[in-house]
């Protein structure tokens, strides 16, 4: 009678660990699950990718000590972090983890080298930084070499060719030449590696939607450019100008979208920073609050829609974002009583 009692208790040992051993994985398997990011399901209800955040760092919005109002990033050739902070009037270089290295540039101030509101920043392949410069006494294009020290500044401000009103968005093509979004005057100026202006793309293009508002600018590993309007249209062009295609992006918010930025990865892929609101017809800026959404709404290169990535939290406004050569996307956020960086990554599912 022993022997069975002491089988059936070892019996019962065995699938209490079994049980306990499945529940634990149950749990781990929820847990990890918990910290990503679904995306949304594409026309066909397939979901195509999702994304988790691997970490984030920033600073409180009542009390920063370095912040003020993020507006764009760059990821350099050492992975560290180039960010223009528009209300400090600073760029900035950190480590991907958060940690101040050096500003670029003499800080705040209308002369060469100083900034009044930077709008972006960018690196160009002999490590250069340019810097576009909105709320000096002239809008202009700053180059700073990789110390951060002032190089020369070209794009006097106006309406001419090769003027520029009210510089938002910029990017680089393989020959160093520089594109900007001259957003008052309704196009994107190109200059060469010296400053020197090239020509104006989305102007007398066919078929090409006129620019009303052009704000985010991004090229593929081809050069084409991709260029964003405010109020929700994105075109491609030739680096030489010629139109290609243009979509608007159906993602999966609310009322009136609007798109602030626009950055791209190694593959082509493209990332836009949408604004939606509900029930308000006018701008983001005066809509309420509690009727704001925000999303990253990636596309491929063909302008076919792949997958909405969200932040850690919905409340969290996305302003701008940089994908670094693994994929790692760096995107700035606002909202939650905090601003700073968040970074996500792409889960792989066989």
């Amino acid at each position: 009678m022993d022997t069975v009692l002491k089988s059936k208790f070892c019996l019962w040992g065995r699938w209490r660990s079994v049980l306990y051993i499945g529940i634990l994985v149950f749990s781990c398997v929820l847990t990890a699950n918990s910290k990503i990011k679904s995306s949304e399901p594409d026309a066909e209800g397939q979901v195509k990718a999702e994304y988790k955040t691997l970490w984030q760092w920033g600073e409180s919005l009542e009390k920063p000590n370095i912040f003020r109002e993020p507006h764009s990033i760059h990821v350099d050739k050492d992975g560290n972090l180039l960010i223009a902070d528009m209300d400090a009037s600073r760029v900035m270089r950190f480590t991907p983890k958060g940690k101040y290295l050096s500003d670029i540039g003499k800080g705040p101030g209308n002369e060469e080298g100083y900034f009044n509101k930077p709008r972006d920043v960018s690196m160009d392949s002999q490590s250069n930084i340019i810097v576009t410069d909105q709320k000096s006494g002239k809008h202009r294009v700053q180059v700073f070499d990789s110390k951060g020290d002032f190089v020369r500044s070209f794009a006097d401000e106006g309406s001419g060719p090769g003027q520029i009103n009210w510089p938002h968005g910029l990017a680089i093509d393989s020959k160093d030449r520089v594109l900007v979004t001259d957003v008052a005057n309704n196009r994107v100026n190109l200059y060469n590696r010296s400053g020197e202006y090239v020509k104006a793309l989305g102007q007398k293009s066919p078929n090409a939607d006129k620019l009303t508002t052009p704000h985010g600018l991004a090229i593929d590993q081809n050069d084409g450019v991709f260029i964003s309007d405010y109020h929700g249209t994105v075109q491609k062009f030739t680096i030489e100008g010629n139109y290609l295609f243009s979509f608007k992006p159906q993602v999966h918010t609310e009322g009136t979208s609007f798109i602030h930025a626009i950055c791209s990865d190694k593959n082509g892929n493209v990332y836009l920073m949408v604004r939606s609101i509900k029930g308000f017809e006018g701008t983001f800026e005066e809509s309420k609050v509690e009727d704001r959404a925000f999303c990253i709404a990636k596309f491929n290169n063909s302008g076919e829609y792949v997958c909405t990535i969200r932040l850690s939290d919905k409340k969290r406004e996305i302003i701008n974002a940089a994908v670094d050569s693994q994929g790692k996307i760096y995107a700035i956020f606002k909202g939650d009583g905090r601003m700073g960086i968040e970074v996500l990554a792409e889960n792989k599912f066989e």
